[in-house]
C-alpha cells in the first residue's frame, strides 16, 4: 500500500506540472533562506506546534482556535522575511504539501509528520511537505470545497485559504 500511494503522490506531481504550473517555489530561494535567523526560526516552532495542537484537537472550536493561532503566528513570521522566501514557501506546500496530503489519503493514514521536536533550521523543503498536507487536512474541515477552489484557479495559497475558511475568532 505505501508503495502505491507514493506512486499515486509522484503521479499527482505529473498532475500538477500539467495543470497548475504555478505550484512550486524557486529552489533558488531555498540557497538564500534565512536559516540563522533564531527569531523566524522560533516563530516557525511556535507555528508548528499550534498547527500540531490544531490538528489533535477533538473539539472543532479547539482545532480552529489553533489553526488561527498558527496562521497568526506565520503571518508574524512572513512579515519579518523577504517575500521571496515566503513565496518558497507557500508554492513548496502547494507542490509538495498537496502530493503527500494525496499520497496519505491514498494510503488512508491521516497523521502528518510534524514532530514535536520540529524540523531542523535548515529543513525548509522537508517542513513545508508537512506543513503543507497539515494545512489541507484543516482545510477539508472548514472549507469542504477548498480543492474545487484550487483546481479552478480561485484560490492564492493553503494558508490564505484556512485564514478565509477560519474567519476571525476569539482567544483560545
Amino acid at each position: 500500500l505505501d508503495t502505491a500511494a507514493i506512486a499515486i503522490h509522484e503521479a499527482f506531481h505529473v498532475y500538477q506540472r500539467k495543470h497548475h504550473p504555478d505550484w512550486v517555489g524557486n529552489e533558488a530561494d531555498l540557497f538564500t533562506y534565512p536559516i540563522e535567523s533564531a527569531q523566524l526560526l522560533a516563530l516557525r516552532r511556535l507555528e508548528t506546534e499550534a498547527l500540531r495542537r490544531s490538528l489533535a484537537a477533538k473539539i472543532k472550536h479547539d482545532t480552529a482556535c489553533w489553526a488561527r493561532k498558527a496562521i497568526a503566528l506565520r503571518e508574524v513570521r512572513y512579515a519579518r522575511m523577504d517575500a521571496a522566501y515566503s513565496a518558497y514557501e507557500r508554492g513548496t506546500e502547494l507542490n509538495e504539501g498537496l502530493a503527500t496530503y494525496v499520497e496519505m489519503r491514498a494510503a488512508s493514514r491521516p497523521d502528518v509528520d510534524l514532530p514535536a521536536a520540529e524540523f531542523g533550521p535548515a529543513e525548509v523543503r522537508r517542513r513545508a511537505y508537512a506543513s503543507g498536507s497539515a494545512l489541507a487536512l484543516l482545510l477539508d474541515q472548514f472549507m469542504p470545497s477548498w480543492s474545487a477552489k484550487f483546481e479552478s484557479g480561485n484560490a492564492q495559497s493553503l494558508d490564505v485559504s484556512l485564514s478565509t475558511a477560519l474567519g476571525p475568532g476569539n482567544e483560545c
